[in-house]
């Protein structure tokens, strides 16, 4: 058991090394999981919609999700208003016609 400190304020150093307690299930690679291994786009419908949802007026996608870990590496800012070139490549690449 890990308590705050001066280093680790919030106490989750000791969650570094382990599996996460929360699980976060990125849709777009599981979008792109069935895609590869030619699952039905009927199958799929509600993901592709609600991935389509999160596109902004500019066409581009945000980065959406964060991590619980404090001390994990963001590669961007999470911000739902700004697009996201990792997160618009990766729905790009899905070619599912966004």
């Amino acid at each position: 058991m890990s308590g705050r400190t001066t280093r680790d304020p919030s106490g989750t150093r000791w969650l570094l090394p382990a599996f996460p307690r929360d699980y976060v299930v990125d849709l777009i690679e599981l979008v792109d999981l069935e895609a590869r291994l030619g699952v039905p786009r009927e199958a799929m419908n509600e993901a592709v919609e609600l991935i389509e949802s999160w596109k902004l007026p500019d066409g581009q996608w945000p980065l959406l999700a964060t991590r619980r870990v404090v001390d994990a590496y963001r590669p961007e800012l999470v911000n739902r208003r700004r697009p996201s070139v990792i997160t618009t490549r990766r729905v790009k690449r899905l070619g599912l016609g966004f």
